[in-house]
């Protein structure tokens, strides 16, 4: 079971690393003493963990960190952002809409700061109302 997961790995890997080059510059994160340590009695088992065993040794030595390294300028994320136009546009879309967001928040926070002091004169002024003699009401 643990030699099909590895295969089924291995063939997932081959598919991202063909539609994601970079990813080839990165360690597969695999351990190779996990294969090392294996006891197999067929010769056709033997053959299939010594192909995966080569193909994860050949990604360990091409790999030169990890992909899930911290965010720094040699991480894959920041790689990644670097080389894909949609992406860095989308960021670009994403910070005008935030700015947008962020002007309507400060003429939001004006105008209640004007209600406010409208709110506060309206309940210093004096508020008497009266009707005189014919019948219309005065301040």
């Amino acid at each position: 079971m643990l030699i099909t997961l590895f295969e089924l790995w291995v063939a997932l890997d081959k598919v991202v690393v063909k539609q994601i080059p970079l990813q080839a510059k990165y360690s597969s994160e695999i351990p190779l003493i996990l294969f090392e340590s294996l006891l197999v009695r067929k010769l056709s088992v033997l053959v299939r963990v010594k192909k995966l065993y080569t193909y994860i040794k050949a990604r360990h030595s091409s790999g030169t960190s990890s992909a899930f390294s911290s965010a720094d300028d040699k991480s894959f994320a920041v790689r990644y952002f670097d080389q894909s136009p949609n992406l860095r546009s989308l960021k670009s879309v994403i910070e005008a809409d935030a700015e947008t967001e962020r002007k309507k928040k400060e003429v939001l926070k004006t105008l209640n700061e004007n209600y406010e002091s409208l709110q506060k004169l309206a309940e210093n002024l004096a508020h008497e109302y009266g009707v005189n003699s014919r019948g219309q009401e005065y301040q």
